[in-house]
Formats: structure tokens, C-alpha cells, sequence
């Protein structure tokens, strides 16, 4: 997967978004690497409905870098729950993609982010 990112073979983004759903969280996460790489927009929807439900750090800090690569505010709401993670990097993580793709500055107060969302939806 990482060849295939590197390459730059942006039609390969389908095949690997679906693998952002394999049991393995390293396919994920590789997954996830190779979409950064390649920052398909089409592939966005894929990463926003991953990062609602994967649950391993290493592939979730892998999806945050995929959402801010390809700027997709539409992943603030799944990145907010993030914030709540037990794993202290995916916090900061996660802290750093709401303040990149948002401009806000709440730190790591998921309240004040989950506020801001409900004011800001569009």
C-alpha cells in the first residue's frame, strides 16, 4: 500500500479505502498512510465514516493525518469524540487536526469543541 501511495496512482484511492474496513488495524492503518499520500477528494467520505468508528490508536492518528491532508472539516464531528480517547497521543492528535482544519483554538475541551460544532454546522 505505501508503493502504491508513493507512486502517486491516484485511481488506486477505491481499493484502498475499502481496505480501511480489513480486521487488521496495520492494513488500516497502511490504508489510511497511502490515502494521505494520494489525497484523493473522493476518497474523503471514506475517511470521515473510518474515523467514526475505528477504535486502535494507530490507525486512528493515521486517519487524522488523512483529514487534514485533504482539509475535511466535515470530519470535525467523529474527530471531536477523539478528544476522549484514552490514548493520551491521539488527544494531542486530534487537538491538532480540530485546531487545523477549523482555525478555533478550545485545546483539548471537548465540550467547548462540541458547542462550536452545534453553533457551526451548515
Amino acid at each position: 500500500m505505501a508503493a502504491i501511495g508513493a507512486l502517486g496512482i491516484k485511481d488506486s484511492w477505491s481499493p484502498l479505502s475499502r481496505m480501511l474496513t480489513d480486521r487488521d488495524a496495520k492494513v488500516r492503518a497502511s490504508a489510511a498512510a497511502a490515502l494521505t499520500t494520494l489525497a484523493v477528494d473522493e476518497s474523503g467520505p471514506d475517511i470521515i465514516e473510518a474515523l467514526g468508528r475505528e477504535r486502535e490508536a494507530v490507525v486512528r492518528h493515521a486517519l487524522l493525518a488523512a483529514a487534514i491532508r485533504l482539509r475535511l472539516t466535515k470530519a470535525v464531528e467523529p474527530i471531536i469524540e477523539y478528544l476522549g480517547d484514552s490514548d493520551e497521543g491521539v488527544k494531542k492528535a486530534a487537538e491538532h487536526a480540530l485546531r487545523t482544519l477549523t482555525g478555533e483554538t478550545f485545546g483539548p475541551d471537548k465540550d467547548a469543541w462540541a458547542s462550536w460544532l452545534k453553533n457551526n454546522k451548515k
